[in-house]
């Protein structure tokens, strides 16, 4: 609200070249999201760019409840892959 749809279709453009650039198949916003459907299933494993805030909140979250199935990162060139065991 109150701001211009010239100024939030630019941000969002400037969002996808960020993500097309880092040419992983997982965005920022899709990786929070990703991780407790994969603890639930069993595991799993995936490429991200960039490591948000959000999803390392998403982590540490599942750490404390399931700590056997906590994620694990590790950097991957200017990407990150995060494991779930």
């Amino acid at each position: 609200r109150g701001t211009r749809a010239e100024l939030v279709a630019r941000r969002a453009c400037a969002e996808l070249r960020a993500w097309l650039d880092a040419e992983v198949p997982v965005g920022e916003h899709l990786a929070d999201q990703l991780l407790l459907p994969m603890v639930l299933a069993g595991g799993g494993r995936f490429r991200c760019h960039p490591l948000s805030r959000h999803t390392e909140t998403n982590i540490d979250t599942i750490a404390a409840f399931v700590p056997e199935r906590r994620p694990r990162v590790r950097p991957d060139g200017g990407a990150w892959i995060i494991d779930v065991p």
